[in-house]
């Protein structure tokens, strides 16, 4: 059956096909227009999600197998999803993970995009703190200050878990006297992106050397596992945005991006956001949203990462929320 699964999910991979095009032809879909079908759902078009899926698949049809191990089909267990994900809330897995569980069963048997609905599943209106991780105080965190080089280097560039293993020094260019890291290896989905590289003088002129030094090679030859990547990432987009945020009182309300929820009340040029979105390696906008963090707005400037990065323990030590 997980041989099976597996090239179901196959079937859907379109590793080497553009998103933006698909999403764009999907739109017109008739079933997707009334609601039948999502978007985009029965396409694949990253290999990291593949792999998510079709382990999600494997945990799926293994608990299937020891409830009916007489019946020989995945597709034969589409009436157990129902089940499994209620069990996953009743062994106490994290309504993140059950989401992620929900989300790999719905690709694999084409449900419609409202079944399962996690609230509903849960009976309750789910909280945004038990989808957002690092929002408190872990084990994780504390490593920070064991890798105080690879902490510094991440708040000057906020690259990703895979795309600080792959980073080699001859990835590091120029444009327009501004240094950049050309992310082209171990990018999620494939993607490539010019990651801009901020900071004091002197975190930049450090995160330029090191890049020289490492050349050909890669620039940092073991990534710890238990490290805090997701707040750093916020810690460079906060830095960021402060660098390049505009006096909002003289730009068309246009061009204005007014946050909502726990940061309600601050306002950025969209231009500004644009440009921090595109380093992070995101396309739109209101993705990045959750990456700044009420803690930082306005803070950053004349600070260096390192500095900042205590501040944030500080306050995820105080048991306050990282929002």
């Amino acid at each position: 059956m997980i041989y099976q699964a597996n090239d179901e999910l196959l079937k859907m991979c379109r590793i080497s096909k553009s998103k933006k095009e698909s999403k764009r032809l999907n739109r017109i879909d008739p079933d997707v227009k009334s609601g039948k079908k999502s978007l985009l759902h029965n396409e694949i078009f990253s290999f990291r999600t593949y792999r998510k899926y079709r382990d999600i698949c494997c945990t799926f049809l293994r608990w299937c197998n020891q409830l009916n191990p007489e019946i020989g089909h995945y597709s034969l267990f589409r009436n157990h999803v129902g089940m499994f994900l209620k069990d996953c809330r009743n062994r106490g897995l994290s309504i993140k993970t059950t989401s992620n569980y929900r989300a790999a069963l719905v690709k694999l048997y084409g449900f419609s995009p409202g079944d399962f609905n996690i609230k509903k599943l849960y009976g309750r209106k789910v909280n945004v703190d038990e989808f957002y991780k690092y929002r408190y105080l872990s084990q994780d965190n504390q490593n920070w200050f064991k890798h105080e080089r690879l902490t510094s280097f991440l708040t000057c560039t906020g690259l990703r878990k895979n795309e600080i293993r792959n980073l080699i020094g001859d990835m590091l260019i120029m444009i327009d006297g501004d240094y950049f890291i050309h992310v082209c290896v171990g990018s999620k989905g494939g993607r490539e992106r010019y990651a801009k590289i901020i900071g004091t003088d002197k975190e930049k002129n450090d995160v330029v050397q090191m890049m020289i030094q490492a050349g050909e090679d890669k620039v940092f030859e073991k990534i710890p596992d238990d490290f805090s990547y997701h707040i750093l990432r916020s810690i460079y987009a906060c830095r960021y945005i402060d660098l390049v945020a505009s006096d909002t009182e003289n730009i068309p309300e246009k061009n204005k991006y007014h946050f909502k929820g726990e940061a309600r009340g601050y306002c950025v040029d969209k231009r500004g956001m644009k440009e921090v979105s595109n380093s992070l390696g995101h396309n739109r906008i209101d993705v990045i949203k959750n990456y700044f963090r009420k803690s930082l707005f306005n803070r950053t400037k004349g600070k260096d990462g390192l500095e900042i990065t205590k501040e944030v323990y500080e306050l995820l030590k105080r048991g306050e929320k990282f929002v």
